[in-house]
């Protein structure tokens, strides 16, 4: 073993996993940013934050309730997704704009800009953006 490799698991360690509605939160974020994302590049954009991480379980119930819900829609498009075949693109639906628009902000208010707070406390964050998700909602 390596000193680099003691370095990248005690630096893993420290990244928390997002729950479901911090996960749709960020989907959000990530499709108004860029108009169309697809699940590869989602969790690759987790990873990038260097505070959190997401489950494969997680990233596809939150897509499922993005396209349960309508607003977003599969695509398939042959972009570069190293596998060969076409990648899936989720790309939201015009009339649901506003609700996009509004958990995306949620996702930057409660994660983006306080990750440290969020590390230190653990999942106790996580009850206050079900809360502002539920509200946001209705």
């Amino acid at each position: 073993m390596r000193i680099e490799q003691v370095t990248i698991f005690f630096a893993q360690q420290n990244r928390r996993y997002l729950c479901l509605p911090e996960a749709i939160c960020f989907v959000a974020y990530l499709i108004e940013r860029d108009g169309t994302t697809y699940a590869a590049s989602m969790q690759e954009e987790v990873i990038k934050t260097g505070y959190y991480n997401i489950s494969d379980n997680i990233l596809y119930k939150s897509l499922k309730f993005y396209l349960g819900n309508g607003y977003c829609q599969p695509v398939s498009k042959k972009i570069d997704s190293g596998s060969g075949r076409p990648a899936k693109l989720y790309e939201p639906n015009p009339e649901s704009a506003q609700i996009i628009q509004r958990l995306s902000i949620l996702w930057k208010e409660n994660m983006e800009m306080e990750p440290q707070k969020a590390l230190r406390s653990g999942r106790g964050d996580q009850h206050r953006t079900v809360i502002k998700l539920a509200k946001c909602a209705s």
